[in-house]
């Protein structure tokens, strides 16, 4: 008899329940984003932004996260129809700005919109394959 071996992935960003808003996130030309990146929100046309700064004189306000399959804009700037996270609980590991890890200062930022980023050990990664 020949076993199977399954292995089978449980490192989501979530945890628990969560809230979400369907929105459309403007991604720029040659512009990618990952799950778990801070999203802002333009002002003036409603539309969520991939948040590339935090700090300095180009800072954005981060107001959610982006969940889902990563995407990339080879194209001029366009619009994509995503699920955005609004409220919850996530893994704090998993967020990113703009693909860089978030650091606890950026974490604390996400704590005022409802977003609770948590420090997890995945104990269920295998180390014997």
């Amino acid at each position: 008899m020949n076993p199977t071996i399954k292995n089978y992935d449980m490192g989501g960003i979530l945890l628990g329940e969560n809230q979400f808003e369907t929105g459309t996130l403007t991604l720029a030309t040659n512009g990618t984003v990952r799950e778990g990146a801070f999203l802002a929100r333009n002002a003036s046309t409603g539309k969520f932004t991939v948040v590339t700064e935090t700090s300095g004189d180009d800072a954005q306000t981060p107001v959610a996260l982006y969940v889902g399959d990563d995407l990339t804009n080879d194209d001029t700037a366009k619009d994509f129809a995503i699920r955005a996270l609004i409220s919850g609980r996530v893994k704090a590991g998993a967020c990113n700005v703009n693909g860089t890890a978030a650091t606890d200062a950026e974490l604390d930022m996400i704590r005022s919109y409802g977003i609770v980023p948590v420090r997890v050990t995945e104990t269920n990664k295998l180390d014997n394959q």
